[in-house]
């Protein structure tokens, strides 16, 4: 449970963290056609841009059948419940599968996609067909008894369609204009079309084996609205808006009775035999034929077609007392003629389920009624649509009901008991804007207050049976009218009930007393509440009032920014709380607290201290306008809504926000409370009310419960890796969610065993969602250079031993795939950088590296090198090398018995026009010695450098550079001793370390175009050495027979 703290009681209160939506109550049904399945399960309706099935029994919506930003005109449902045909008003029609048949589909699935697909297949239903009729929009359709053949109907004629073959059979092209009735014959042998038009009052029967009319039925003087047909399909009965019944026998379609009913019918059905009838065994030309009507004066009539008499009266629903929801109109006449008045339609359709035995009557209003066909009482009522929720509360009980306030003149009591099953209060005339309830300890019963817009206040209690056939009911039994302006707010004082206060526009409050209610009687007029007093409180509207809990002061909250308090017995002003910047919507009283809640359209929720008015706390979170709040939790917490379409709990210690609920998408401007707090109600503009049940102990729980789990898999992981069972430690670690720790047993399975072994014994014992979760760490792990080498190993040997139909079922392979082919690519190119860089570091140390023993040096003449230089087999070392794009092949030869020694040639790689140290050494013919003497390269016109020439004793030497790469052979026998030697190797040490000393400031970014430049040189062709050993061989013969010997040192 949440953190407790103590009442003033002494009673510890745990805080409410964590609310789920039991129940969501949202619209179903919003006008237009509504439809019974033939097992009496589901109802069909048309809400908008959709078409909703709802579960009869638990008032669920089961599945939705919708387009976006397209309106349903009509619908039909397949006798045999397996397709739902829509048209939309884009003039197409949609053939929907409304049943699958069992074990379609399920062989490859398991027992969670069987569920995950049942679950998905009751929120949408699936389309099979869609096409366009090519007749405009499709007002009314009908198929036949065998579910194959559809009919259409619209302003240009009557289509059939194969709903198997999917072909248009018929194209009938009746007169009158639009089609406003089809029907099929009940017997599938007679392949029979009723139709009627809205301008032609007549029945046109259509013979689809001829494609003709062979019948016109006359006798209506208005408009067609229902027909049906009897048992044994000798007759058929229809009417329509004349106020009258016909009764026409088949199959000679003549008429044989004529029955008035005296109003408008909307909707009739044929009734199933009593018991009676049956009994009698009676023969005669109507035989027991009952049928229901309902029409436009609110009454559901059951008549006696054989005798022509009403045999039953429901009873009638209230007349509506204004025109704001008054869906349908029909027109009358009076007697002369002389001028038209519009009547509303309070029923608007009229079903029967037999499956059920109840009959269903559609209001304009939007509610849906079922009667009882053997008792003709009321058995449940369901509400299509609520329009915008304004108010709401709690009734008490141990399923607690529920009374709303909706933007309407009736106000609504929704029964939440097996199903759910709403009760309508007429008796205002204009919306209700505001509702209280006071709820006495048993067996006392709740009393319910309501004000208007009509200026009235009127107090509704409950008694224990209804006039419908309810176990219990509201009935209005007090009316209080004084105020000039609608009344916003309303409360009940909270200790006896004795007294109701009312705010208005008039900016008024009213005290009024209920002692007249003892007088009332069952069935008798309301009675007129006296009021008090009469306060004039705030300059601007009166939005809120709330009375305390000892029933001596009332606060008021207002639109003037304001809200105020005061004495409740002779209603003077004891304070006011000033600090909001805009209108207050919302005042509570704490339940335990000498504090006063105040919520406003500045987005703030405040705290006032009763003693002297001074604000307390405040309560910054919404973004919009705070429209209601309440006290939760016994007053350790506040529940409110504001426009931004969110709950939020709220601690009152700590002004912290617990919980934030969102399921509206519009702006909720009521929120109630049960009266022992597990239950949260919230509704708003979207119509949609939600229903939301405290689980704080449960989820508490549950967090426990994962923490134990948690601790016994880290024990059971510990164990694993100090017993090095990899293969069960890797599972334990995937399921606690740990990638580092599966990383960490993956790198060091690499480092023990490599690739083989023990790592793939541990990857191939993995499942598929243990799969799936390795693949998503991969993503992460191949991110960083470090971790790249696992993660690639490890998608290495899944792609390598997995098909890619067993990884697309693994999960989002697209998004994985996303994640792991650039940082992949990266890894690849860095790799081959490396590669080529450290074969280029391998040949240079190749080349540098000092041999063992010192030996004699000697090259071959400049003769041989023009001659080809050529070899002795058993007598030849060729060296190759590669340096700024310079390559050049020296061959030594030991045909003088003369030798080079390794360590006399020494390459340097450095750029165009840079210095070069060199040394020279004198012969025993005494060549002169000369210390670090600088030479400037530079380049001719064929792109290869000369060094300076140097001429001593009559001898010639030649240095000989490609590019910035330099090759000097020197003609002549030399022989250095070691200590020479070893003075050479420390000078070359000393000019190395001076050079890097100037090249630190240059950047790695340099360096690796040195590094690429110096590779791309190496990649000379065969062309490119053969035509520098040209050159080199036309250089010698020039340079004479001088001898003598450069060391470059690098």
């Amino acid at each position: 449970m949440g953190k407790g703290k103590k009442t003033p009681s002494g009673e510890t209160v745990e805080h409410r963290i964590s609310f789920e939506v039991q129940e969501k109550l949202e619209e179903f049904y919003t006008g237009g056609q509504v439809q019974v399945s033939k097992d009496g399960e589901h109802l069909f309706t048309s809400c908008g841009s959709a078409v909703k099935a709802l579960h009869i029994g638990t008032g669920v919506v089961d599945r939705c059948f919708e387009e976006e930003e397209d309106t349903v005109i009509c619908f039909v449902l397949s006798p045999d419940c397996k397709f739902l045909v829509v048209s939309w008003r884009s003039q197409q029609l949609k053939l929907y599968q409304w049943k699958v048949e069992s074990g379609e589909g399920e062989g490859e699935k398991g027992e969670e996609g069987k569920e995950e697909e049942k679950t998905e297949k009751m929120k949408r239903g699936k389309c099979a067909r869609s096409w366009k009729p090519l007749q405009g929009a499709v007002v009314a359709m009908a198929i036949d008894p065998t579910s194959t053949l559809l009919a259409t109907g619209s302003s240009s004629g009557i289509k059939v369609w194969d709903c198997v073959r999917h072909y248009c059979t018929h194209n009938l092209r009746p007169s009158g204009g639009l089609v406003g009735l089809l029907t099929f014959h009940p017997d599938p042998a007679h392949l029979t079309l009723f139709s009627s038009t809205a301008a032609d009052t007549s029945i046109k029967v259509w013979d689809l084996k001829s494609s003709r009319c062979v019948s016109v039925m006359r006798g209506h003087v208005s408009a067609v609205t229902s027909v049906a047909f009897s048992k044994d399909q000798r007759f058929m009965i229809s009417g329509g808006r004349d106020k009258v019944l016909h009764v026409w026998r088949l199959p000679h379609y003549s008429l044989h009775k004529t029955l008035p009913v005296f109003e408008a019918v909307e909707g009739l059905v044929i009734l199933p035999e009593s018991g009676e009838s049956r009994r009698s065994g009676k023969k005669g030309p109507v035989d027991s034929l009952t049928v229901a009507t309902a029409g436009d004066k609110g009454v559901i009539r059951v008549w006696d077609m054989v005798t022509g008499t009403m045999s039953h009266s429901l009873d009638p629903l209230p007349r509506p007392q204004s025109t704001s929801h008054q869906l349908g109109m029909t027109k009358e006449k009076d007697g002369e003629g002389e001028g038209e008045e519009e009547v509303p339609q309070v029923y608007t359709d009229l079903q029967f389920s037999g499956s059920r035995g109840e009959l269903v009557g559609v209001t304009y209003d939007h509610s849906i009624i079922f009667y009882d066909v053997a008792t003709f009482t009321r058995q449940k009522q369901l509400l299509g649509y609520c329009d915008e929720i304004l108010d709401m509360r709690f009734l008490g009980g141990p399923a607690p009901r529920l009374a709303v306030a909706t933007n309407s003149e009736q106000v609504k009591v929704l029964a939440r008991g097996g199903s759910l099953d709403w009760q309508l209060l007429h008796g205002h005339s204009r919306v209700v804007l505001s509702i209280d309830a006071f709820v006495p300890p048993p067996p006392l019963r709740p009393l319910l207050v309501s004000s208007s817009k009509d200026h009235t206040v009127r107090v509704w209690g409950e008694e224990e049976e209804g006039s419908d056939g309810r176990s219990s009911e509201f009935i209005c039994k007090g009316v209080g009218s004084g105020h000039t302006e609608a009344v916003g707010a309303v409360a009940f004082g909270r200790m006896s009930g004795s007294f109701v206060v009312s705010g208005s526009q008039d900016c008024t409050i009213k005290l009024w007393s209920l002692k007249p209610l003892s007088k009332w009687n069952k069935g008798e007029q309301p009675v007129k509440l006296p009021t008090k007093y009469t306060q004039l409180a705030h300059d601007k509207d009166i939005n809120a009032m709330d009375v305390s809990p000892n029933d001596k002061l009332m606060v008021t909250g207002s639109q003037d920014k304001t809200a105020k308090l005061w004495n409740v017995s002779d209603g003077g002003l004891v304070g006011v709380l000033r600090g909001h910047r805009r209108g207050i919507w919302s005042v509570q009283f704490s339940p335990v607290d000498q504090c006063v809640l105040t919520a406003s359209a500045d987005t703030t929720l405040k705290l006032w201290a009763v003693n002297d008015c001074s604000c307390i706390k405040t309560f910054e979170g919404h973004t919009m306008s705070v429209l209601k709040a309440v006290f939760i939790t016994r007053g350790m917490q506040i529940a409110s809504s504001g426009s931004d379409g969110l709950v939020k709990i709220w601690n009152v210690r700590t002004n912290e926000c617990v919980t934030t609920l969102d399921q509206h998408t519009e702006k909720v401007w009521s929120i109630a409370s049960s009266e022992d707090g597990n239950w949260l109600a919230s509704g708003g503009a979207d119509s949609l009310i939600c229903l939301w049940k405290d689980v704080t102990e449960k989820v508490v729980a549950e967090e426990q419960e994962a923490r134990d789990r948690q601790i016994l898999q880290e024990q059971e992981l510990s164990n694993y890796l100090q017993q090095r069972d990899f293969v069960q430690a890797v599972g334990v670690a995937i399921n606690l969610d740990q990638p580092f720790r599966v990383y960490t047993i993956l790198s060091e399975v690499l480092d023990d065993g490599g690739e083989d072994g023990v790592f793939k014994d541990t990857l191939s014992a993995l499942r598929p969602d243990q799969i799936n979760s390795v693949l998503r760490y991969l993503t992460k792990w191949n991110m960083n250079a470090k971790y790249s080498k696992v993660a690639q190993t490890v998608l290495s040997y899944i792609l390598r031993t997995h098909t890619l139909e067993q990884l697309m079922s693994y999960g989002d392979l697209h998004s994985i795939l996303e994640g792991l082919i650039p940082y992949t690519e990266r890894h690849f190119q860095r790799l081959s950088r490396l590669l080529q860089l450290s074969m280029f570091v391998d040949y240079t140390w190749q080349c540098m590296k000092l041999p063992d023993q010192p030996s004699a040096v000697s090259t071959t003449t400049s003769t041989a090198l023009g001659a080809g230089l050529s070899k002795e087999p058993g007598k030849t070392s060729t060296e190759e090398s590669f340096f700024g794009g310079a390559v050049s092949d020296v061959t030594v030869a030991a045909a003088d018995s003369t030798t080079l020694d390794e360590g006399d040639l020494f390459v340097e790689d450095r750029a165009p026009d840079t210095e070069l140290h060199l040394e020279h050494t004198t012969d025993s013919a005494g060549c002169e010695k000369s210390e670090s003497e600088e030479v400037t390269d530079t380049e001719d016109s064929s792109g290869i450098e000369d060094s300076s020439v140097c001429h001593q004793g009559g001898e010639e030497q030649s240095d000989i550079q490609s590019g910035s790469d330099t090759i000097v052979v020197g003609e002549g026998k030399r022989e250095v001793g070691e200590s020479k030697r070893g003075r050479i190797k420390q000078k070359v040490k000393r000019q190395q370390f001076a050079k890097r000393g100037k090249e630190k400031e240059v950047g790695e970014e340099e360096e690796e175009e040195v590094e690429e430049e110096g590779l791309s040189r190496c990649r000379i062709s065969r062309r490119g050495r053969l035509l520098q050993r040209r050159s080199l061989q036309r250089k010698m013969k020039l340079s004479g027979s001088r001898k003598h010997r450069t060391l470059i040192h690098t």
